[in-house]
């Protein structure tokens, strides 16, 4: 474990702490780090990753925890995995009971005893210090908008003011996901649709009322899972957006994980409780699962290169849900895009025979770097040869990677991208034919060549080629994130499913 930051993560001390773990001959690197965006030439994780990747060495990195708003993601250089949030089937309920017999469940990890009385409730909206008047508090459930460090603020002062519990509701780009608090007072949070729920029973009745039931343990899965955290950043890829960002998503949401001995279980310095372990979101927490994951692979295939690491983890990733659905987003339930999970989530298990790897290496990279047109002196931050760009470069998805992500401009109708994929499935020959599935792609037509692949030896490659063909008239309305189109490319034997997600995009500039 190496100590890269301290209140702020300055360059030289990130570059310090991967520099050692470089130096100590390190195979994994999980880094729960981001900065702002930047050219990769500019962006200190980007450099230090990619000295990692000289030495062969997989970088999990975190996509960031600014969602859902489109071109969030952080750490998007192709020689860092990039990895965002979903949940698990493991929940923490509470049961709300209204004056009007309807019941609502929320979350919360409060585990103290308490009263089952109805208490009257009263809604505040924001639970600012100015709003906490003792004679309206005195006694009352409060309702209150806001993060969970706002929970966190709005419970000191409640308290403080006599009230006897709250209740706190998600905003509408929060959604159903229901993070689990450790409230110091009867408290949970509740979901957007039951949010409205509730302050419309508020607002339409004259003495509203309130009970909790705390049922002091943990479900395990009944819930839908995965489904991505709406705070889990999103694609496309602000720098290069060539390059399909996020790459997957692991377990991020609700995490039970090892917590500091000098900090609260609610980071609050009114909270004067010490634990050992408590539940933590972001993509901080669904970084390292990959880690994990990545070093299992490497223990089972020692010769494999990072690139192929991430391959095997991306095309073995699931794009369905515990109940065979696709997996849904928390904002709205919808299902989620290839700009939300990427190529899906994590699948350990399928991972350690993916059948057929996309590989990638150092010059590939540099190739890469050089189709985006850097100069020779933002090449240094990277290699030490002069002129390294001397040759034909291409276009940055030509990189061989495991997903695509098409980039249509006013003045281009058709692109056609190359892969190449390396047998390492045991099971030879292996017969390999194309699927494409479009998720109503009505402005791109998508045809693959050949459509099917035939591998008689190990560590044979073969190359195919991707045709995809614009049908959308420009205009000046509508969002770039509605101008785009979603789908994947899987090669199936009988043994394995080697998916590809693709997205397309079309740019006004």
């Amino acid at each position: 474990m190496y100590k890269a930051c301290e209140v702020l993560c300055s360059e030289s001390d990130i570059f310090a702490a991967m520099e050692s773990a470089i130096n100590d001959g390190v195979d994994i690197l999980s880094a729960s780090l981001g900065s702002q965006d930047a050219p990769y030439y500019e962006n200190a994780m980007a450099k230090a990753a990619f000295a990692a990747a000289k030495r062969n060495i997989f970088v999990s990195c975190s996509a960031g925890n600014l969602g859902p708003h489109a071109y969030s993601v952080h750490n998007t250089a192709p020689w860092m995995t990039t990895v965002g949030a979903g949940s698990i089937d493991r929940t923490f309920p509470v049961t709300v009971q209204l004056g009007n017999n309807k019941t609502l469940i929320g979350s919360s990890l409060y585990g103290k005893k308490i009263n089952t009385d109805s208490f009257p409730l009263v809604y505040l909206g924001d639970c600012i210090a100015a709003n906490m008047i003792p004679q309206n508090v005195m006694g009352k459930i409060l309702v209150c908008n806001g993060s969970k460090l706002q929970a966190i603020n709005d419970e000191h002062l409640i308290q403080e003011a006599g009230g006897v519990g709250l209740l706190q509701l998600n905003h509408i780009t929060e959604g159903e996901g229901l993070t689990a608090i450790a409230y110091t007072l009867p408290a949970a949070t509740l979901g957007y649709r039951e949010a409205l729920e509730l302050v419309s029973y508020i607002i339409s009745t004259k003495n509203p009322l309130a009970s909790f039931k705390f049922h002091n343990r943990t479900v395990i899965g009944k819930e839908r899972a995965p489904i991505t955290s709406s705070f889990s950043a999103r694609g496309p890829n602000p720098i290069v957006p060539e390059i399909l960002k996020p790459d997957l998503i692991a377990p991020g949401f609700n995490i039970l994980a090892a917590w500091p001995p000098n900090i609260s279980p609610t980071r609050s310095s009114f909270d004067p409780r010490r634990v050992k372990f408590n539940t933590d979101s972001g993509t901080s927490m669904s970084c390292p699962h990959v880690a994990g994951v990545a070093a299992l692979l490497r223990a089972a295939h020692p010769n494999w290169s990072s690139a192929a690491v991430r391959s095997a983890l991306m095309t073995t990733s699931t794009a369905t849900d515990n109940q065979y659905r696709l997996i849904a987003r928390y904002e709205d339930l919808e299902p989620a895009t290839a700009l939300s999970i990427g190529s899906g989530h994590v699948n350990p298990q399928l991972a350690s025979d993916p059948g057929l790897i996309y590989d990638a290496d150092i010059s590939d990279y540099i190739r890469f770097l050089c189709s985006v047109n850097y100069t020779e002196k933002q090449m240094k931050f990277f290699v030490e040869a002069s002129k390294p760009c001397s040759g034909p470069a291409g276009s940055p998805g030509d990189l061989n990677y495991p997903s695509f992500s098409v980039v249509f401009r006013p003045n281009s109708s058709v692109q056609e991208l190359k892969r190449t994929l390396t047998n390492v499935g045991e099971l030879l020959p292996e017969v390999y034919k194309v699927r494409i599935v479009h998720h109503k792609v009505k402005k791109a037509n998508v045809t693959v060549k050949p459509q099917k692949l035939i591998f008689n030896k190990s560590f044979e490659k073969q190359s195919y080629k991707v045709r995809f063909q614009s049908n959308y008239v420009f205009n000046k309305s509508g969002t770039t994130v509605e101008q785009m189109a979603f789908g994947s490319i899987s090669w199936e034997s009988e043994g394995h499913v080697v998916r590809s997600p693709f997205s397309v995009l079309w740019l006004q500039s």
